[in-house]
């Protein structure tokens, strides 16, 4: 069932992409590997199109919740690169 949070990030949430953006930053930098998941396979679409919070962002920033995964990815995945890793997503949609 689809609940909102139901563990999902806020994606969408300006705060949540700088937390998890500094979040990345710090824990990737603990691994010697060259690669770094950010997972990818645990979004829950209807859980993002229930919740109001998610949908007013989304408003505010004229975005549909795939810009906004998308955008939110990319973000994660510059700072691994800046390290000289290769991020790595699962896809499981």
């Amino acid at each position: 069932m689809s609940e909102p949070p139901a563990g999902q990030l806020r994606l969408a949430t300006p705060a949540t992409l700088n937390f998890s953006v500094e979040l990345v930053k710090e824990v990737s930098t603990k691994f010697r590997s060259t690669l770094f998941s950010t997972g990818g396979d645990e979004v829950n679409l209807p859980c993002y199109m229930d919740d109001p919070q998610t949908q007013a962002d989304l408003s505010r920033s004229g975005q549909t919740i795939d810009e906004a995964l998308n955008t939110f990815i990319l973000a994660e995945h510059a700072v691994i690169r800046d390290q000289g890793k290769t991020p790595v997503v699962k896809e499981g949609r």
